[in-house]
């Protein structure tokens, strides 16, 4: 939707997290005297539950205690979100720890406390969730720094508005788009390939992209050697073509 495809381009809004229902108790409708039995239940995981997917990988550790009564259960405990990696479509979203906390004045109603970065070259993003489930409340920051429309593109796009402006440039886009979502095994044969194409995770696809150094425009393949160091080849389309050693330097 944010791709200006055969129609005028428009700035997206500010990111938004959908809103959820409070959870609903059904244990409310037990009849007495059951519903005013006391509840003094421990649960814990014994070993990480595993986040597994096409989109997302993960671990979920956590504890909890179930007190009150059979007809209004207060939990009470936190569960841990460790090393979340998901795939966003032109760079990855790291979570290394979040927390989700129960309490017994909010019930099976959650507070999140989520922390997140994602580097859609050249940029850093910092992506903070927080607030009741309910009604989580979204933070993004970038550095060199953005608004939040604008991060939101580039994280759905991999560019700024800038970069989608020209009609051209938009379409190559949704062409890359359609390619990383095929490499990533995101379609109806993509279980069968993805062991094939699991080899290119660590490639970054570029399709006639802006050099921001010249008047031309390049379609690069950037291999990811080290956290530092990366290997970028590329064919301009006038038909020359270029190689580059990338060291990156990261202020904080």
């Amino acid at each position: 939707e944010l791709l200006p495809i055969g129609s005028p381009f428009t700035t997206p809004a500010a990111a938004k997290l959908p809103k959820f229902d409070p959870p609903r108790n059904p244990a409310a409708t037990i009849p007495e005297p059951f519903r005013n039995w006391s509840l003094n239940v421990q649960v814990r995981t014994e070993e990480p539950v595993l986040i597994r997917g096409n989109f997302a990988t993960g671990e979920v550790t956590g504890s909890m205690r179930l007190g009150g009564t059979v007809g209004t259960p207060a939990p009470d405990g936190v569960l841990t979100i460790k090393d979340f990696r998901a795939d966003l479509p032109f760079s990855k979203l790291a979570v290394r720890s979040g927390t989700a906390t129960f309490t017994s004045g909010n019930g099976f109603d959650p507070v999140l406390d989520l922390r997140g970065t994602s580097e859609p070259r050249p940029y850093q993003v910092n992506i903070f969730v927080y607030g009741r489930a309910s009604d989580p409340q979204l933070l993004l920051t970038s550095s060199p720094p953005l608004p939040e429309n604008e991060i939101m593109t580039l994280l759905a796009t991999g560019t700024t508005t800038t970069g989608l402006v020209d009609s051209q440039a938009a379409s190559s886009r949704a062409l890359q788009l359609l390619a990383e979502e095929i490499r990533r095994g995101r379609f109806r044969f993509g279980k069968q390939l993805r062991p094939l194409l699991g080899v290119l995770d660590k490639v970054d696809f570029g399709l006639n992209e802006k050099d921001p150094y010249s008047t031309d425009s390049y379609s690069t393949a950037t291999v990811s050697l080290s956290d530092r160091w990366f290997l970028s080849a590329g064919l301009s389309s006038t038909g020359e073509s270029r190689a580059l050693v990338i060291w990156r330097l990261t202020f904080r």
